[in-house]
């Protein structure tokens, strides 16, 4: 059988933000207006009506992966985030 999915892992969109270091969010903040998959998805971070993320999520690990794609944060960075 396989694996059964891990637990949610919910936090709140702030939290989320603060996963990345300074350095981080300010390269993510240099090139949001010109990407519209990262600015989509700090769209839906800064929306008041969001309740939380949860980490767990193929979505949230998607976004992460794409920022590691663009070189905006490392494997290493990616793999402390989620653990």
């Amino acid at each position: 059988a396989p694996p059964p999915p891990p637990e949610p892992r919910r936090v709140s969109a702030g939290e989320v933000k603060l996963l990345f270091t300074a350095q981080e969010r300010g390269a993510i903040r240099a090139v949001r207006d010109t990407d519209p998959v990262i600015d989509d998805f700090f769209d839906i971070l800064d929306d008041p009506r969001l309740t939380g993320v949860d980490l767990t999520s193929s979505t949230t690990r998607g976004m992460v992966e794409y920022l590691v794609s663009k070189g905006l944060i490392t494997d290493e960075r990616r793999n402390e985030i989620f653990n």
